[in-house]
């Protein structure tokens, strides 16, 4: 399977120093073999506005006509590593012709592999029409960061997107 997401977040609340652009653009390959029942291997490339790191880990995924979930368990290659743990459903369900619900929720939860780091929560919530690839709908991000003290932030808006 190859999983390719680029993504960028522009808040209306945007400062020069807070609430600023974020940019993500991660790249998936993994291998699933029927014998292994949806398991396998995966190696994921993650760029975003603070750099680039390499992950490898295990993945799991189950499709049909209507829905997708997939969830690895990756570790960073890096120095100072995080666990990530990725989770990612869509259900698309025909309601007329060629268009369906579009309904998704992604997470990715980061551990900190070592003392000085910091967790990370990410939830993504979409909900929308998709009509021949198209999909539109409102969106919720949710972000929280903090080992002591958590720092949430949440954008909700529009999405618009283009599945191939």
């Amino acid at each position: 399977m190859l999983f390719n997401r680029e993504k960028v977040t522009l808040d209306y609340k945007m400062t020069p120093d807070d609430n600023k652009p974020f940019f993500v653009a991660m790249q998936a390959i993994s291998y699933s073999p029927a014998v292994l029942g949806g398991f396998g291997p995966v190696a994921v490339s993650l760029i975003t506005n603070d750099g680039m790191y390499p992950k490898l880990g295990f993945q799991y995924v189950h499709a049909t006509s209507d829905f997708m979930f997939f969830g690895w368990l990756i570790g960073e290659t890096l120095k100072d590593p995080d666990v990530d743990l990725y989770l990612y459903a869509k259900y698309t369900p025909l309601i007329s012709g060629n268009t369906r619900l579009f309904a998704q929720i992604e997470t990715n939860t980061a551990f900190p592999a070592y003392s000085g780091g910091e967790p990370s929560l990410f939830q993504c919530l979409r909900l929308g029409l998709m009509f021949n690839g198209f999909q539109a709908g409102l969106g919720l991000d949710l972000t929280q960061k903090g080992k002591d003290q958590l720092k949430t932030t949440e954008n909700t808006g529009i999405f618009i997107r283009y599945e191939f």
